[in-house]
């Protein structure tokens, strides 16, 4: 339980006896789970060319425990660039005349910001001029969003110019590495200007779309860890005595796992280890003379995987 004081008690054994016991007690940590707050955001003066000055500053509120891990800008409700955490500046450029939206919010491993700061930039109207030819855009989704370690998703997208879908065009597919884009693949649309390439992404990772002319997509697919479980028996006096051998990939040394009992409609919490440097762990389920019951390994949640990830194994004995 998280800020939580226990006190553990350590005793030594052997054929004369129980030795005096040692005790030590510790408090648990609590840790602020939360995203990031809204910055403070500061815009400067477009210059000629229509290059907009953006820097902002974290939140004097975020949590300690999980800071921002990047920055995401957004103009006109579209993402506009992808940021490291120390990068607090950035020109947006060439914007047209007339009046845009930008916007800046931090991301850490709970997620994006629930608040972004907004400020409406609102430049001189220009002379009328004929209508210009319409922008490629390009659209991008990941299906599904979450896949098992070793599992693939479809990257899916359609390239536009105004209302017109666009036969043949080229499309490169890219995936985010730190502070740079690693190219995938390239592909050309359909004839309805539809494309769709497949990934099998070894971590979550955010992918992006691009086409000549056309302002990046992006799409996040998400990976889970894949656990395996092997039961073994082995015949002891009085009963069958039951291990559980589990496998985690990739691989997570030292994280702890736990075995937890399904009683009723209650699992119930009955043995934790760590992941050794194969990223295995063996745990004895117990000794039975006959019973059938329901047990799962569970991988808690860390701030490289968001969500736990537990998967059950149901357990005979004696064996059948």
């Amino acid at each position: 339980m998280p800020a939580a004081e226990y006190t553990a008690i350590l005793r030594a054994h052997n054929v004369s006896g129980w030795s005096d016991p040692v005790s030590v007690t510790f408090t648990t940590n609590d840790l602020d789970r939360r995203t990031p707050g809204a910055p403070t955001l500061a815009v400067g003066t477009p210059d000629f060319q229509g290059s907009l000055p953006l820097s902002w500053a974290a939140n004097a509120g975020d949590s300690a425990d999980f800071p921002v891990q990047h920055w995401i800008v957004t103009v006109d409700g579209a993402d506009e660039a992808y940021l490291p955490a120390a990068t607090q500046s950035y020109s947006v450029p060439s914007l047209a005349t007339g009046r845009h939206t930008v916007a800046v919010r931090g991301a850490n491993a709970l997620g994006s910001a629930a608040f972004a700061s907004q400020v409406v930039v609102l430049a001189d109207a220009a002379p009328p001029e004929t209508a210009a030819a319409p922008t490629p855009s390009v659209a991008l989704t990941g299906t599904p969003t979450t896949v098992t370690f070793g599992g693939s998703a479809v990257l899916r997208g359609i390239v536009t110019s105004g209302s017109t879908r666009v036969a043949n065009a080229a499309v490169t597919i890219e995936r985010s590495a730190g502070t740079s884009w690693a190219a995938v693949t390239s592909t050309t649309t359909a004839t309805d200007g539809t494309f769709a390439v497949t990934v099998t992404p070894s971590s979550s990772t955010r992918y992006r779309a691009t086409a000549t002319g056309a302002a990046p997509a992006y799409a996040t697919v998400s990976v889970r860890p894949r656990i395996t479980n092997r039961l073994s028996y082995a015949a002891t006096q009085g009963g069958t005595k039951v291990t559980l051998a589990t496998v985690v990939a990739p691989r997570m040394a030292g994280a702890t796992v736990r075995l937890q009992k399904l009683v009723g409609t209650t699992w119930r919490t009955v043995a934790s280890t760590r992941l050794g440097t194969t990223s295995a762990a063996l745990v004895t389920v117990g000794t039975f003379a006959t019973q059938t019951a329901r047990y799962r390994v569970v991988l808690p949640a860390t701030s490289t995987t968001p969500q736990s990830v537990s998967v059950s194994v149901l357990c005979r004995t004696p064996r059948r």
